[in-house]
This record gives structure tokens, sequence and C-alpha cells, in this order.
């Protein structure tokens, strides 16, 4: 199966469910190897289709499209170093 078929059919699953085990969606989809389904996983978060969770378990993004808090805690970090340097020395 094709990474674009896989990651179409996890996207597929999470639609009717928020969330799922890794080992869930290796049930469903007994073609795949564990670590094929991580690797599938982090390529829809990159591309901000999902959200991955720790314990292996992903879910969709919000229905209101607002960006996880894993997510904006890492963006733009050096920015919000300066930001925390000036308001430290004010």
């Amino acid at each position: 199966m094709l990474p674009i078929e896989r990651q179409n059919q996890i996207l597929k699953i999470l639609e009717n469910k928020n969330l799922s085990k890794l080992d869930e969606l290796h049930d469903q989809i007994p073609s795949a190897s564990i670590s094929t389904l991580r690797r599938d996983i982090k390529t829809l978060e990159e591309e901000g289709k999902i959200e991955y969770l720790f314990g292996g378990a992903v879910r969709l993004r919000d229905a209101t499209g607002e960006i996880g808090f894993t997510k904006k805690k890492h963006d733009h970090q050096a920015e919000k170093k300066v930001i925390a340097t000036i308001a430290a020395n004010e």
C-alpha cells in the first residue's frame, strides 16, 4: 500500500473517532507495521492534519481549526525568548 493511501485511511478512521491509539490503528490497517504507521502519523502531523499525542494516540485538529497546544508551544521559540527577555527587563 502506498503511503498516501495509508495516510488517507488513517484520516478516515479518525473522522469517526477523534482519538485512536497506535495499536488500534494497526488493528484496522494490519498490512502496515507499527513503525510505518508512526511515520505516517508524523507526516500527517507535519502537514497539520492531525496532532500526535504521547502514548501513541492521534487526534484530528479542533473543528475550529485551532492549532493544538503542543504545536503552539514549539512554534516561534526565538521570538518568544525575545519577548520574555524584554518583559523581564521592564
